[in-house]
């Protein structure tokens, strides 16, 4: 239907009437509020619901988008005693680890924007769940206990499909045993949304926009809230904390400065390398592949499979083509929800013609790869699972029933012409109302000028502007007359015109004829309206009757984008498949890079890490001779923290299912990665940078097992010289000698360390490497003579390379004078430096006055000798002038 339709009322000249417009939704919306109804969006909240009780944790989240409520696998047992060394934490704090650490990751995740809890939380489990929702801006509710136990409301629960009902099943017959305090939390979220339901209710009920096609109601009963359950898995997930993902940079925390191309080339977090999606629900799905790398072999190598299919040579036409085709693919949870609410429109509608014209266009791609029949992967889902048939029915039809052409001008969804005989009947009629509407007009012109007693010449020859006919929707046919004929009317005998209403300008009639045209054509307006409308909510009958398969769709293809993206990285940077073992404590990467910091290289230095420490099970790995800890020590600014991130990146790439950055690569795989290498320093934390350091340690000791992976960067650098390596030694040490001990990399300055007795090279279980320099020969680095001017390039140069080994020195005063330190501290650095190395009494030596000083010494005390021998009794009489020229004397 056209905006002439739409909006205006026909004159005999063909002119528009403008109508008073309904208020539009950003109004409706308004006023709503300004009405007290409660501030809760059915198709953008995602309500988050945790628990603890009987030492489990339980949680459920309702993403009110996606229509999907996801749920524990099982209730997470709060961790007594993850390692069996006891010395560093107690049992207290390590539970509150425990549940901090799976609380915060799955806030972050989740990112809810409503998240309920108990009331029976104790406070400091409550103060820092309050804390991770500050940072996600995530409000925060407080619920009484009885919502808790509302178990009632999932039995209610009407779901469809195979898997829904078995997770459903299976919730509620383990509720006593495995699932109580997660079944609980789905209580809290049905009743709560009960709650919000029942608030709307009594709103004012015409929350539901003018413009909706259907004008159906937003409400919905729980068949509509929850289309599909899914588990939160998080045992075969591996568990990284916020340190873990700040120090590894999978989210971006900075932004880029610049212009340069390589800031443009290059990435600063592991999000931003991966990126390449289009679609909002992509990108969450993204967000959560990185939240949670896997831990079951079988699920990572399905992940390796796609990524090897897609850049086997013989597909690569068709990978650029899926490439393309993913892009810009619409979010089918966004349509759907839009059909479902009545709030469809012309975008809507192209929205799903686009949906399911890349939806064809990819399953051809995806029959046409090469594939090993035995696969079970995402291309073997998409090719059994998904009825294109019905795919390219769907589209026909829409195609069919919606002229886009016509839409696009108009502005409105227009049906075609030939889908339904009435509306192109009524079509018709109203395409000719405006020649009806003239005869009606020179008919009434005709009466009026032979009904006047007299003529009046300004009347007779304007009559066809003063009188005229219009047809108003819902009003029907109205003949009008300009407010200047009034008089003029009232002249006439026996006017059997009825006045229907009036305005400034025009006095609206009803007469013989037009009644007629009322009863003949009716409110044509209206008739084609109602067609329309009719015609459009059977196609999103039609449409939202394939919910389930499109839903479906919209998963695998957003898995397939992400994919995709992983695979172009994986080709432009030369990543290889790395292999997995479950039961064996091995890191073995063979020049490995750092995916990160290669993006803004052109030439990037690889380095190998060799970790052998036998068997997860094996108890008595120290006196196999195995390693499972590695010290790194070198120069400052040789490159030992990118080379501890690195390390753990290639771990993680690989586990969240892509290939990794170096020659060759096999990994045990690790159930967490644990970091102490940033200090997480912010306003709210009022402790000092050690003790957060200390904090983080204790945290990473604590919840580490024996498949996990540590990496600590200058732990005991914040406190005195002696506190610091003592901490440090004593954690290497009693690590090296733990049943259970991870994988560790470590590095350090504490250089005193290695003397003999303390962290040799014999130490079973450690492992040492050093970073690789070169030193200039005319470079001394021992003298004591002042350092000279050099170029900043003269004396060491960094290789960059990790070697076996313990290195001695930190080279930290050449690190400062390459900085661009002030000449005159270097130079007194180096000289402090040289006594200690020589064992000289430093606190003596620097309490030596040097001749200079004592030179000094001597000229001052001299001048406060002259300046208290200087009678000034004797001065009284002496000008200011002359007592300032003597008082100069005295100081020079």
């Amino acid at each position: 239907m056209s905006n002439q339709w739409l909006t205006g009322t026909l004159r005999t000249t063909g002119e528009t009437i403008p109508e008073v417009m309904p208020a539009n939704e950003d109004d409706a919306n308004n006023e709503d509020n300004a009405s007290g109804q409660p501030s809760f969006d059915y198709d953008g909240e995602i309500v988050m619901c945790i628990d603890l009780s009987g030492g489990k944790m339980g949680c459920s989240v309702l993403d009110y988008h996606t229509k999907t409520l996801r749920v524990f696998n099982q209730d997470y047992v709060v961790n007594k005693s993850t390692i069996t060394s006891h010395d560093l934490i107690d049992e207290v704090n390590t539970s509150a680890n425990d549940i901090n650490l799976i609380s915060g990751l799955l806030i972050m995740e989740t990112n809810p924007t409503i998240c309920l809890v108990s009331i029976r939380l104790e406070d400091w489990i409550f103060d820092y769940i309050k804390t991770k929702c500050n940072e996600v801006n995530c409000r925060l509710e407080l619920q009484p206990i009885k919502l808790f136990k509302q178990w009632n409301l999932l039995q209610s629960l009407q779901l469809k499909g195979h898997d829904n009902l078995v997770i459903l099943n299976d919730l509620l017959s383990n509720s006593r045993f495995t699932t109580t305090v997660t079944v609980s939390t789905v209580a809290c979220i049905l009743s709560n949304h009960e709650q919000q339901h029942a608030e709307l209710d009594e709103c004012n009920v015409s929350t539901v926009s003018t413009n909706m096609i259907t004008g159906r109601s937003i409400r919905s009963e729980f068949e509509d809230v929850i289309c599909d359950v899914k588990y939160i898995d998080i045992n075969d997930r591996m568990v990284l904390d916020e340190n873990s993902l700040s120090a590894l940079n999978v989210f971006p925390t900075t932004h880029k400065m610049g212009h340069d191309s390589m800031m443009e080339n290059g990435a600063l977090s592991i999000f931003e390398l991966f990126n390449r999606v289009s679609s909002d629900y992509a990108k969450k799905m993204l967000k959560s592949w990185l939240f949670n790398p896997l831990t079951s072999k079988k699920q990572i190598e399905k992940r390796y499979s796609i990524i090897r299919i897609l850049l086997d040579r013989h597909n690569t036409i068709i990978f650029n083509d899926l490439i393309q085709s993913t892009k810009s693919c619409p979010d089918a949870f966004g349509f759907i929800n839009q059909l479902r609410s009545g709030k469809s429109t012309l975008g809507t509608w192209s929205k799903i013609t686009n949906f399911l014209e890349k939806g064809i266009a990819i399953f051809k791609l995806v029959s046409s790869l090469k594939l090993n029949s035995d696969d079970r992967n995402i291309f073997y889902d998409i090719k059994n699972n998904i009825d294109v048939l019905e795919l390219k029915k769907c589209l026909r039809k829409i195609e069919t029933v919606i002229d886009f052409d016509t839409s696009k001008d108009t502005k409105t969804v227009t049906i075609s012409t030939g889908v339904d005989k009435r509306l192109d009947e009524c079509r018709n009629i109203y395409d000719h109302l405006e020649s009806l509407l003239l005869d009606v007009a020179r008919e009434a012109q005709t009466f009026l000028l032979n009904a006047l007693p007299q003529t009046d010449p300004k009347i007779t020859n304007n009559l066809d502007k003063l009188i005229n006919a219009v047809y108003i929707p819902q009003l029907g046919y109205l003949v009008t007359v300009s407010a200047f004929m009034e008089d003029t009317l009232k002249s006439i005998p026996d006017l059997e015109w009825e006045e229907i209403f009036r305005s400034t300008e025009c006095v609206y009639f009803k007469n013989d004829r037009v009644l007629e045209l009322d009863e003949t054509y009716g409110d044509i307006y209206g008739a084609i309206s109602d067609f329309e409308i009719e015609i459009i909510f059977s196609l999103q009958e039609q449409v939202l009757e394939k919910k389930t398969q499109f839903s479906a769709y919209s998963v695998l293809l957003s898995e397939l984008e992400i994919l995709l993206s992983f695979s172009q990285v994986c080709m432009e940077r030369n990543y290889v498949e790395p292999e997995l073992v479950e039961d064996n404590c091995v890191l073995e990467i063979i020049n490995g890079r750092h995916a990160l910091y290669e993006t803004f290289l052109n030439n990037y230095i690889p380095n190998s890490t060799m970790v052998y420490g036998g068997l997860f099970s094996d108890l008595s790995w120290c006196k196999n001779d195995k390693e499972r800890i590695i010290i790194i020590t070198g120069a400052n600014s040789s490159g030992k923290s990118v080379y501890l991130t690195q390390t753990g990146l290639i771990v993680y790439l690989a586990q969240i299912g892509c290939f990794v950055p170096a020659e060759r690569a096999k990994i045990g795989i690790v159930d967490k990665i644990l970091t102490r290498i940033r200090t997480q320093e912010t306003i709210y934390k009022t402790q000092s940078s050690f003790a957060l350091d200390s904090q983080q340690m204790a945290k990473s000791l604590s919840l580490a097992t024996e498949k996990s992976l540590i990496l600590i960067d200058e732990y005991g650098k914040g406190t005195d010289i002696l506190d610091g390596p003592s901490l440090f030694g004593s954690v290497m040490v009693n690590m090296s000698k733990n049943e259970k001990c991870p994988r560790i990399l470590a590095c350090t300055h504490f250089h005193e360390l290695f003397k003999e007795n303390i962290l040799t090279e014999h130490i079973p279980g450690i492992k040492h490497y050093c970073t690789d320099i070169l030193i200039n020969q005319n470079y001394n680095l021992s003298s004591t003579a002042p350092v000279k001017e050099t170029h900043e390039n003269e004396g060491i140069t960094f290789l960059f390379r990790i070697k076996e080994g313990i290195s001695k020195q930190s080279f930290g005063i050449y690190c400062a004078k390459i900085c661009g330190l002030n000449k005159n501290i270097v130079e007194r650095a180096e000289e402090l430096s040289n006594m200690i190395n020589r064992g000289d009494d430093i606190v003596q030596s620097c309490g030596k006055l040097t001749e200079k000083e004592i030179s000094e010494f001597q000229k001052n005390q001299e001048i406060v000798k002259n300046f208290l021998s200087w009678d000034l009794d004797l001065e009284t009489s002496t000008t200011s002038e002359n007592l300032r020229l003597k008082l100069r004397n005295i100081f020079h």
